[in-house]
């Protein structure tokens, strides 16, 4: 899904609904699914809102969007941290 289907620009939390309902359509619960940014409060955190798994790419330290502070917040915190996204298998193994 891209942002122009649900009508809307990031941040909005319109996006991210539009994608809960994708996924309900295809059989997935949001749980089932890892969204990977470098980007915290845009991305990662409605991502987090609607029950999605988060990662954090830090690997790029010239687009990374994330405050020190941001990352103990407990609704913007990723579940996960990648340095480089050849990690990515970390995060589905069991």
């Amino acid at each position: 899904m891209v942002s122009v289907e649900a009508g809307a620009k990031k941040p909005s939390e319109r996006i991210f609904q539009r994608a809960r309902e994708c996924l309900a359509s295809a059989g997935l619960d949001p749980t089932q699914v890892l969204y990977v940014s470098n980007k915290l409060e845009t991305d990662l955190a409605p991502a987090k809102k609607i029950g999605m798994r988060t990662a954090l790419f830090v690997g790029d330290k010239s687009t990374l969007q994330a405050r020190p502070e941001q990352l103990k917040d407990q609704n913007l915190k990723p579940d996960l941290l990648l340095t480089r996204l050849d990690e990515l298998p970390r995060a589905f193994a069991g």
